[in-house]
């Protein structure tokens, strides 16, 4: 006898309407095999079960949740944190022909005293958290007018704010997201910040990761939060810890036998007397180191094994590393074991860092020609590098610094180099840290000294002597 088709109706916020589940029977339906259901298919080439371990609710789109599952949980704090504040580490390195050494110091000195990296690095911590974040134009200009950068000068107010996709409220829905095409808001729409509204061109905005076509509207322009992929290992690592620490408390229970006690505890007067006779007993076992019972009665203490979760907490990490794309020693603070340095781990974990230097790129490029209109009146031909990700031991860095050394002086010998390119090339490489009067203009390199003579000066041949017959 064929079954019925069965359609289960499952409840989603798509539209708020209802979707149908993909554990669908078609038994005995021309669709038998399609869909992964009927007779002949093996469950494990069903879409059953994927869609029975799948959720239809973008974690992203509830703040609070997020918010304080960000604030409580370490180990997602250090997920969405630690790849940003590692891109960072170090600061940036500026470089520019039609800057000195000093107006590149004041440039260093005015990012960290108006803390510009700091904006950008939350900016971009707020975008993995959320899916989405900006950074804002504070400038002394009406905030509904459209921003105009040859308006900032050395007098002009200048700072920036960072603000998350929700404090950033859009007015419209963006166009031609869905189709692929870039970005834009619907004409004459501003952000929402605080109930101040803000022009689009002072908000420079960081979106996370992009959600597929599907229900990328649902996300209102943003991006997804980079917790969305690791909720099912997050979900494992909390019920193992709340599992561990129930047993914790079991993990020792004491056992009296009392005689009869199924009809003792028929009284409500009976139960009072057994519970205040066992609490006596703990009570002497405590302060007495003893307990007192019935010779009739009988008392033991059973201990549970915690075998097995140190191996089972173990794979739950290894999970969840595998999902966040991120090694041991960064997510949990283990230290690599066996025959592994550690080094391929932090390989891959260093393209991620990359990835995010890369976003913060995007961002930088559009405020540092704000910066220097503010400090030099201009912008400049500016360059800016971070600090290599990889740590080099002591060692290794001595045998660059002498590799870098050594090629300096041959392109010095050569000619290549005049004495002040030279000082300066040593010094951007710090093979020099201080300031000389040859990198100062003040004194040219003196040549070497001639080396010493190492040989005896010939002496003259003596004429000999005539000798004349004696007589």
């Amino acid at each position: 006898m064929k079954k019925k088709n069965s359609i289960k109706k499952v409840e989603n916020d798509f539209d708020g309407g209802y979707g149908y589940s993909t554990a669908m029977e078609f038994s005995g339906s021309p669709l038998t095999g399609v869909f992964g259901g009927g007779e002949g298919t093996s469950s494990l080439s069903g879409i059953g079960e994927l869609a029975a371990n799948s959720s239809y609710y973008f974690l992203s789109m509830n703040r609070v949740l997020i918010t304080y599952a960000y604030v409580m949980h370490g180990v997602l704090r250090t997920f969405v944190d630690q790849p940003v504040y590692d891109a960072f580490r170090g600061g940036l390195t500026f470089k520019s022909d039609e800057l000195d050494e000093k107006d590149i110091q004041e440039l260093n000195e005015y990012m960290k005293s108006s803390n510009v990296l700091k904006v950008v690095r939350d900016a971009l911590r707020w975008d993995r958290l959320y899916g989405g974040s900006g950074v804002i134009v504070n400038t002394n200009q009406n905030f509904k007018t459209k921003f105009s950068p040859e308006s900032i000068t050395k007098d002009s107010n200048l700072n920036f704010i960072c603000a998350d996709r929700w404090e950033l409220s859009m007015q419209g829905i963006p166009m031609d997201q869905d189709m692929g095409l870039s970005w834009k808001m619907p004409k004459n729409s501003y952000f929402d910040y605080y109930g101040k509204m803000v022009d689009p061109s002072r908000v420079f905005r960081v979106v996370g990761e992009e959600a597929p076509s599907l229900a990328r509207r649902r996300l209102q322009g943003w991006g997804m939060s980079v917790i969305e992929c690791i909720l099912r290992e997050v979900n494992t690592y909390l019920k193992h810890q709340n599992a561990t620490f129930d047993l914790i408390d079991q993990v020792k229970i004491d056992v009296y036998k009392l005689k009869d006690f199924n009809s003792k505890i028929l009284s409500k007067w009976a139960q009072g007397k057994v519970v205040r006779r066992i609490t006596m007993a703990n009570q002497m076992k405590n302060f007495a180191n003893a307990i007192m019972l019935d010779s009739e009665d009988e008392y033991e203490q059973k201990q549970l094994s915690l075998a097995g979760l140190a191996d089972t907490i173990e794979q739950i990490r290894i999970g969840i590393a595998a999902a966040c794309r991120m090694p041991l020693t960064k997510l949990f603070g283990l230290s690599a074991t066996g025959f592994n340095s550690g080094d391929d781990d932090r390989e891959n974990y260093n393209t991620i860092c990359e990835h995010e230097r890369e976003r913060a790129r995007e961002v930088l490029d559009k405020i540092l020609p704000l910066v220097c209109r503010h400090l030099f009146g201009f912008e400049p031909q500016l360059s800016y590098e971070f600090v290599p990700l990889r740590i080099l031991s002591s060692l290794d860095q001595e045998n660059v610094l002498n590799s870098k050394f050594n090629r300096h002086v041959t392109l010095f010998n050569m000619g290549f180099y005049t004495d002040v390119e030279f000082a300066r090339a040593l010094k951007e490489d710090k093979v020099v840290l201080m300031d000389t009067e040859v990198s100062q203009e003040t004194r040219a390199i003196e040549p070497p000294m001639a080396p010493p003579a190492t040989f005896a000066t010939p002496q003259q041949v003596s004429s000999p002597k005539k000798v004349t017959e004696e007589k």
